[in-house]
């Protein structure tokens, strides 16, 4: 008897289930069409010149990856900020929140700041001064 009892309700269980399934509507109907692929890439980069143009300032964290002949290193979280075009500056940051380096650079300037060494270099941005501070490329 509890056999046929629990079938019973099993059965009931699934048929409520499958009539509350058919009544839900189709959340993929409101959704817009997918858009048609662009035939020229021209719309986009002219989009982007135009955000170029008015981009003042940008900030975020990257993951930076230094590779030099002697030895690499990751570091997960460096502050950026851009002025424009014209300007960057870096900050790594530790995984305890220590500072690890800070570098400022522009067209004309660089500096390179690091305060466990107790270094900073500072001179004209020139390939020659890149290839003084990072050395050459493993690649």
């Amino acid at each position: 008897m509890a056999r046929l009892v629990c079938g019973v309700l099993s059965l009931s269980t699934l048929l409520l289930g499958l009539a509350g399934c058919h009544s839900l509507s189709n959340p993929w109907q409101e959704l817009p069409p997918p858009p048609t692929p662009l035939s020229s890439a021209a719309p986009v980069w002219e989009h982007l010149a135009t955000r170029r143009q008015a981009l003042d300032n940008l900030k975020g964290l990257a993951r930076v990856r230094l590779r030099v002949s002697t030895r690499s290193a990751t570091l997960d979280d460096v502050v950026v900020v851009l002025k424009g075009v014209e300007a960057i500056r870096m900050e790594g940051i530790g995984p305890v929140g220590q500072p690890l380096f800070l570098l400022i650079a522009d067209a004309q300037q660089l500096s390179f700041y690091a305060p466990q060494e107790g270094r900073l270099l500072s001179g004209a941005a020139s390939a020659e001064n890149l290839f003084r501070l990072f050395g050459k490329n493993s690649n």
